[in-house]
């Protein structure tokens, strides 16, 4: 399935077939974050008026909204069970699905999070984003923030952990990545964002090159795949901490 977002509307559809599934009822404000729960029953939206929503996708229709946020909600992630629910703008939020009760509500400014993800035990959260350039990671059953990681001069675009959770890698405006040791949160690696950089793709101005704007471990855990506003796709062998020589430039 894919949700869709526009205006106040979300669309659900059948990625096999691009049949309409389900449009759920507009929202009193633009949509801001949405997600899926892992278990695929549940769509998680969030919206202008800082409120997240809760739907049943099999039926589209509307479960609960949870309250809670001083502002914009720019995220949102389930964790792997399905079962908890974390939202983030410039505050952090956790909440129980089942009754919808906040869980946690950490008492600190966040710099306008954007990017939220659970560890695969689902016991640990990291959070990204904003006018502070630091990576954060919080335990999910307390609330408790664990470590601010920082290494970054410029926005946090995006955040992963590696499939055995023991490494998290954070991608910034400052096209540069790091790769942190989750058991011992301290920093393990920072290293160029592309292939080359001089051979980057630039704007007409030829004085900008584009940032990275998401990172994704392969299955096996031995591979980053890191995207560019520029359209194109870089390979780091995490083993040889080492680029592919070659990248894919899927503007082609």
């Amino acid at each position: 399935m894919l949700a869709s977002a526009y205006g106040k509307r979300i669309y659900v559809s059948e990625t096999a077939t691009g049949k309409a599934l389900a449009m759920l009822e507009e929202h009193p404000d633009s949509i801001t974050a949405l997600a899926f729960s892992p278990d695929r029953k549940k769509l998680a939206t969030a919206d202008g008026t800082w409120t997240v929503r809760l739907w049943e996708i099999s039926t589209g229709k509307y479960i609960r909204s949870l309250t809670g946020h001083p502002g914009a909600v720019n995220a949102l992630a389930f964790s792997p069970d399905s079962k908890t629910l974390a939202s983030a703008g410039g505050t952090l939020r956790i909440w129980d699905i089942t009754t919808g009760e906040l869980r946690h509500a950490p008492d600190k400014d966040l710099g306008s999070i954007n990017r939220i993800c659970f560890s695969p035990d689902g016991n640990l959260l990291a959070t990204g984003g904003g006018w502070d350039f630091t990576g954060h990671l919080w335990d999910v059953n307390t609330g408790n923030l664990l470590k601010s990681l920082k290494s970054h001069t410029g926005e946090i675009r995006d955040i992963a952990f590696s499939p055995d959770g023991h490494t998290l890698a954070i991608a910034s405006a400052d096209k540069t990545l790091t790769l942190w040791d989750v058991n011992t949160r301290s920093l393990r690696s920072r290293f160029p964002a592309y292939v080359d950089k001089e051979k980057m793709l630039r704007t007409k101005d030829r004085r900008k090159t584009y940032d990275v704007s998401a990172v994704k471990f392969s299955q096996d855990g031995e591979r980053l795949v890191i995207a560019s506003r520029a359209g194109t796709l870089h390979f780091y062998d995490v083993k040889i901490g080492q680029y592919s020589p070659t990248y894919l430039d899927i503007k082609k």
